[in-house]
């Protein structure tokens, strides 16, 4: 980090964020992918231990492709939103650009935790945390535009794969809630 970006005890300036957020940003992808790989190593594992269950074999289909697709699209969101509170005022660094981040980075996190959890009641947790997230992350996108923070065309993007993400995690939470109902 650039020294300059830093006063005489040491606190970052106002330099340092354009940096700042482009490392956090950098690290919010990693740590994605990361989780994506997780998924994909937990499916492959399920698909081998199956030992040629149909049912077994079924469930690790079903992991691998709610897992790949709802973090693919979480992971767009997180890249969408990043982009949007980009561009808005600096002034808003820590307060609803920090918030828009948190809730879009929260959602493909949670799903990966939901399906990392060998219960389904924690799967349903965890859906239904990242889905209120989603719905934390909608009402914040809202707010920006009618604060004018946002062009309407980024909003409408934003808010087209926030749909997507939204429908998805109805799925996953409905799937789960049959299963342990039955």
């Amino acid at each position: 980090m650039d020294p300059e970006c830093f006063d005489d005890a040491g606190v970052a300036t106002l330099a340092c964020i354009p940096s700042l957020l482009q490392n956090l940003i950098q690290f919010a992808l990693v740590f994605a992918g990361i989780i994506a790989l997780f998924l994909i190593i937990f499916s492959g594992i399920k698909f081998i231990t199956s030992g040629g269950d149909p049912k077994q074999l079924e469930s690790a289909k079903k992991t691998l492709t709610f897992a790949i697709g709802g973090l693919q699209k979480g992971m767009e969101l997180v890249k969408e939103v990043f982009v949007l509170t980009d561009k808005f005022p600096r002034s808003e660094v820590f307060g609803i650009t920090s918030q828009m981040r948190r809730a879009a980075v929260a959602i493909p996190s949670n799903i990966a935790e939901g399906y990392g959890r060998k219960s389904l009641a924690y799967n349903h947790q965890f859906f239904s945390i990242a889905y209120g997230s989603a719905l934390e992350l909608e009402t914040q996108t809202i707010i920006s535009k009618d604060l004018k923070l946002v062009p309407l065309n980024s909003f409408e993007k934003t808010e087209s794969i926030l749909l997507e993400v939204c429908k998805m995690l109805n799925k996953m939470t409905g799937k789960v809630e049959l299963v342990t109902s039955n």
